[in-house]
């Protein structure tokens, strides 16, 4: 695995990488288009994907949870969305798992979509 391409500039320790379990959705997002823009290996862009999906879905729990206990009236609009995503990067998981070939131009351009969408919706709630 290419480990240099996974370092984060704000990692305290020297070789410290993204596959650490305090990271949120838009820091292993900007990481997975980061180790594509360098050309990382498939090894690396699947454990990407892998991270990605496992922190998306723990984020998107632990925010439909806290909707319940609030009684948002716009829950079961947002599990459907949730839903949505997690099929999408599964999918990406599934299909990294399955074939050698590259990620597709399109699933990059989801997350980045993904982190444009997450930008927005955090300066809103500010």
């Amino acid at each position: 695995m290419n480990y240099a391409a996974l370092q984060t500039p704000s990692s305290p320790v020297p070789g410290a990488h993204i596959l650490n379990e305090d990271l949120s959705m838009t820091s292993v997002a900007n990481a997975l288009l980061a180790c594509h823009a360098r050309g990382a290996d498939g090894s690396t862009m699947l454990t990407m994907c892998e991270r990605l999906l496992s922190v998306t879905e723990r984020e998107l729990l632990e925010r439909e949870r806290r909707m319940m206990a609030d009684g948002d009236p716009e829950l079961a609009n947002h599990v459907r969305r949730h839903g949505d995503v997690l099929l999408i990067l599964s999918r990406q998981v599934r299909d990294s798992r399955r074939s050698a070939a590259p990620i597709s131009n399109t699933f990059i351009r989801y997350v980045g979509s993904m982190i444009e969408r997450m930008r927005a919706a955090n300066a809103e709630a500010a």
